[in-house]
């Protein structure tokens, strides 16, 4: 059987969905298309922000922040789905580090607590099923990142700057649903609630459901775009009904993880996951 993470699709999680594709469609609605394109660019604000929380430098080194800069530049040119891609970025910024190793190969040292942190040995395996499953999965993009960059964080597999790659891939994930989120405030907004980050990745452990996880990470995700949203009077009283229509994936199949929509409704998407937890995790929650 196919990898699935556990996830139960709560009524929160669907309102939260729903409420950052409505704040989306509010700040496209608003926004001049010269304007919208302009938003949609990395400024210095932002990058010295990836810099700070991708934990690989100062943000005041010259050379960190240009390698920072060049990896974002290119990421347009990866596909979310692949395991060769997301080696490939991480072999970008690592050799830009003066680092030629690639899989994690120590168990202590990941960014998380030590419980959370899978065995090296396995980590190729993990990241392969989890790409797999992102790839496969009919959950809104929105949910199925936010499961991604748990899941990935858990894994922690590359020997440098794993933190950073996780980052910049889940910006592609989400970009590929909309560019909005392309570049935003969404590291400084994690770095501000990092206690209750850690906290929701802990209960996710607890539980063994990714649900608290992505369930606070729909909840920065709103607060990104809450003041975009509210940046310029509207200019008109129709309701925005775009944000409800890129909910929803473009065929029976599921949603185009390469960037299709198409309208079916958005809870056929938050669907939960009946597959059994990892072995690992399985012995965690037994301990």
């Amino acid at each position: 059987m196919k990898y699935a993470p556990p996830i139960a699709i709560t009524p929160p999680i669907t309102r939260l969905c729903v409420e950052v594709g409505t704040l989306v469609g509010s700040f496209e609605e608003r926004v001049p298309p010269r304007d919208l394109a302009l938003a949609h660019e990395i400024h210095a604000s932002q990058l010295r922000e990836l810099v700070e929380a991708s934990g690989i430098g100062a943000a005041q080194d010259p050379a960190v922040a240009e390698m920072v800069k060049a990896a974002c530049v290119k990421l347009d040119t990866y596909d979310p789905t692949s395991l060769s891609d997301l080696m490939r970025l991480n072999t970008h910024i690592a050799d830009a580090l003066g680092s030629w190793d690639v899989w994690r190969t120590r168990d202590a040292g990941a960014s998380l607590p030590e419980d959370a942190a899978a065995p090296a040995s396995r980590v190729s395996h993990l990241l392969e099923a989890l790409l797999d499953w992102y790839a496969r999965t009919d959950l809104h993009p929105l949910v199925a990142s936010s499961v991604f960059r748990y899941e990935y964080d858990y894994i922690q597999p590359f020997a440098r700057a794993s933190g950073f790659t996780g980052v910049l891939w889940h910006r592609l994930m989400l970009a590929r649903w909309n560019q909005v989120f392309r570049w935003g405030e969404l590291e400084q907004v994690l770095m501000d609630r990092a206690a209750q980050q850690r906290e929701a990745a802990s209960e996710s452990r607890r539980r063994i459901n990714d649900a608290p996880y992505a369930t606070f990470m729909l909840g920065c995700l709103a607060e990104t775009q809450t003041p975009r949203a509210q940046a310029q009077p509207r200019r008109h009283a129709r309701r925005t009904t775009r944000a409800r229509t890129r909910l929803l994936p473009r065929a029976a199949g599921g949603h185009d993880r390469r960037g299709g929509r198409g309208p079916r409704h958005v809870t056929a998407h938050l669907r939960p996951s009946h597959r059994r937890a990892p072995a690992h995790r399985q012995a965690r929650a037994r301990g």
